[in-house]
């Protein structure tokens, strides 16, 4: 604001001026100072008081709440809560943005999937989908919250739920392989190894390989009565990390005789 006020400085000054030549310019002096003074006294106040509003980003932040509290006031405030460990009062705002700020509904979801409190967060997270509607530019976004919702689903045990909710963010991004990943490891876990592999294979194609990876994609193949393959992905998993263990183990074994 400093560059426009100054115009409003010039005007002032020139009609001060104005007034004191009409006036008598002597005569005028002792008011004039009289009332400069009060005028910079006023000032000097004001822009203390401010200073300490400046001091540390939460008590700017504060100030703003207090006066608009609207909802990207307590978004902004919630987040630099967040980063000074204060989890509970960062919490208290985001609830607060929520009304009016969507992006603070996502971040409550996160908040609150890391808490452990799925229903929670899923209640949150499917709140912000709704809100984002069908927009294509919102595409990212619902695909990282459908994301959270399914991985909330699978914490909770809720398989076949959070099987679909992958399945529902792939029709929207399918090359996403941090999708087909996570989607795998949950079909892993129900026994479905043909979808395993098929979703580790589309992971690897967009994503470079982990030990981990690897190794549960080894263990689909060999499941699925594909053992070269699995012994190789065995050799990659342990080409990144020789000290891993599954993927060694895994490989050993497949390397025995059968009885």
């Amino acid at each position: 604001m400093y560059l426009p006020l100054a115009g409003v400085v010039i005007l002032a000054v020139i009609g001060a001026y104005r007034l004191l030549e009409k006036a008598g310019r002597r005569a005028m002096v002792p008011s004039a100072i009289v009332a400069l003074s009060l005028v910079v006294a006023a000032l000097a106040y004001v822009t203390t008081r401010r200073n300490h509003d400046y001091a540390s980003g939460v008590a700017l932040l504060q100030t703003s709440v207090d006066r608009w509290p609207h909802g990207r006031a307590h978004f902004n405030l919630a987040t630099v809560l967040r980063e000074q460990g204060k989890a509970d009062e960062a919490m208290a705002h985001l609830r607060a943005a929520v009304t009016d700020d969507p992006q603070a509904q996502y971040v409550l979801g996160s908040e609150l999937y890391d808490r452990g409190q799925f229903d929670d967060a899923i209640r949150e997270l499917r709140g912000f989908i709704r809100r984002l509607g069908d927009n294509p530019a919102s595409t990212y976004q619902s695909v990282v919250a459908r994301n959270l919702v399914a991985l909330s689903l699978a914490q909770q045990r809720k398989l076949g739920q959070a099987v679909d909710e992958f399945q529902g963010a792939l029709l929207m991004d399918p090359g996403n392989s941090g999708l087909h990943g996570n989607l795998a490891f949950v079909l892993m876990q129900q026994n479905n190894f043909e979808g395993a592999q098929q979703h580790y294979q589309a992971y690897l194609t967009g994503h470079a390989g982990s030990a981990f990876v690897l190794t549960n994609l080894g263990m689909a193949l060999q499941e699925l009565g594909r053992r070269d393959e699995a012994q190789e992905r065995f050799r990659q998993a342990l080409a990144i990390d020789p000290n891993y263990v599954d993927a060694r183990s895994r490989l050993d074994a497949a390397g025995r005789p059968r009885p």
